[in-house]
């Protein structure tokens, strides 16, 4: 049993060194990029890249104090807590290795394409330390982030990549409610969570004593006095229902176990994804549902209009502002459905094969997010005026509020416009 482990474990490794040292996420190499750049020029390659000194960017923005007036309306950030060194990862890709390998790497795929997204003022942090954790929770509170939905991990029968999240359940001080959101897929080569397509490095086997084992473990937050709450219920997120043999028989688990804990059972969130075209959450048994752009939103690829940097790409790319447009004109539903919005998408860290959400800035983002304040605030009671942003920090998709070297503070700033546009 241990020579078969040890063979499993050498032969994951050694498929997630290989991917590691593909051709970059950009579709090329490193040398090659290098040596398109030099034929091109460094003022013609990077004109409009996050190289620039921040002031000469023109859509860069200080830090704002913004007065955001009490509200009923509580926006959550997701967080992804992938910023730390930890066992799993040192195995599969390399000693140390954290998202920032991966967010560093990126390459431009054409002239004005703003990779890397380099971090501002947080610079390339380590979620093990404490002060982080202050900082972007005092940003948050700051600029009208009401909590933070940690993506959370369990895979074959054992939490993964907790460190930060138990730093943060220790330190009471660290002062932001918060829920969980259950990342319930295999962990791939890919970063898709696609098993079908191989290299699977992490699996999510859902079967009973796995669901049993999660519940049991996220009992300790679910008791925190910060933890979200709908009729005395904690909130938990679901990434993909679909996965589970029987989701609604494990939701009546799950409910049967925390009321026998002494909670007031739970509140179950079904994540809406492309994974799964249901919209209504009582197939599952769920009480809510939550949008998750760019799941299950406008996402019709176009050609681009401008030379890319390399012979062969098979990604996509997405009109933002039609995405925007795409959301801002649903309709309230016949079940309790949470908004969500993304300040932008660009996953060309992760994959030769991205997909990229043009026309994004800091405006249109705020003026999404305020159309969905308004549909919140007219749909939804008081108690659960939720809306989802994605994200606080995925550097890797090109989706974050925190500040960075292109945009500054600009898309926290666009995030306090918009509520206090609707207070």
């Amino acid at each position: 049993m241990n020579l078969r482990k040890t063979v499993k474990d050498f032969l994951k490794k050694r498929y997630a060194g290989i991917f590691l040292r593909s051709p970059s996420p950009a579709g090329t190499s490193d040398n090659i990029m290098r040596q398109q750049i030099n034929s091109k020029g460094n003022e013609e390659m990077f004109s409009d890249s996050p190289y620039e000194p921040p002031e000469n960017q023109p859509e860069h923005e200080k830090e704002e104090f913004p007065i955001i007036p009490d509200s009923s309306l509580k926006p959550i950030a997701f967080y992804l807590p992938q910023y730390h060194p930890f066992e799993e990862n040192s195995r599969f890709w390399g000693k140390g290795f954290t998202e920032w390998h991966n967010v560093s790497r990126a390459l431009p795929l054409f002239q004005g394409h703003h990779q890397p997204k380099l971090p501002g003022e947080l610079g390339f942090y380590d979620l093990r330390l404490k002060e982080v954790l202050l900082r972007q929770i005092e940003l948050a509170n700051k600029y009208g982030i009401y909590g933070f939905c940690f993506h959370h991990y369990y895979l074959e029968h054992k939490p993964v990549m907790r460190d930060p999240f138990n730093l943060f359940l220790s330190n009471k001080d660290l002062d932001i409610p918060f829920c969980l959101h259950w990342a319930n897929e295999p962990w791939t080569v890919r970063w898709d969570g696609e098993r079908e397509k191989g290299g699977v490095l992490l699996d999510q086997t859902h079967d009973d004593d796995e669901n049993r084992g999660f519940i049991e473990d996220a009992i300790t937050a679910f008791r925190d006095e910060r933890y979200i709450r709908i009729d005395g219920k904690p909130v938990l997120l679901i990434y993909r229902p679909g996965l589970f043999p029987d989701f609604r028989r494990t939701a009546k688990m799950w409910r049967s176990y925390c009321s026998e804990q002494g909670l007031n059972g739970l509140y179950l969130v079904m994540v809406m994804t492309f994974f799964d075209n249901t919209k209504d959450p009582q197939k599952y048994s769920c009480d809510a549902a939550m949008e998750f752009p760019p799941h299950q939103g406008f996402c019709v690829p176009t050609k681009p209009n401008v030379p890319l940097h390399l012979e062969k790409f098979k990604g996509e790319f997405i009109d933002y502002k039609k995405m925007a447009a795409f959301s801002s004109q649903k309709k309230k539903p016949s079940y309790t459905m949470f908004r969500g919005v993304m300040p932008g998408w660009d996953n060309t860290a992760r994959t030769k094969n991205s997909k990229i959400y043009y026309g994004s800035s800091p405006a249109v983002y705020q003026e999404w997010l305020a159309k969905l304040v308004k549909y919140t605030e007219e749909n939804l009671p008081p108690d659960r005026q939720f809306i989802f942003i994605n994200a606080w920090n995925e550097w890797a998709e090109g989706a974050y509020l925190e500040p960075d070297r292109k945009y500054g503070y600009a898309y926290l700033n666009a995030t306090s416009r918009a509520m206090i546009e609707n207070c």
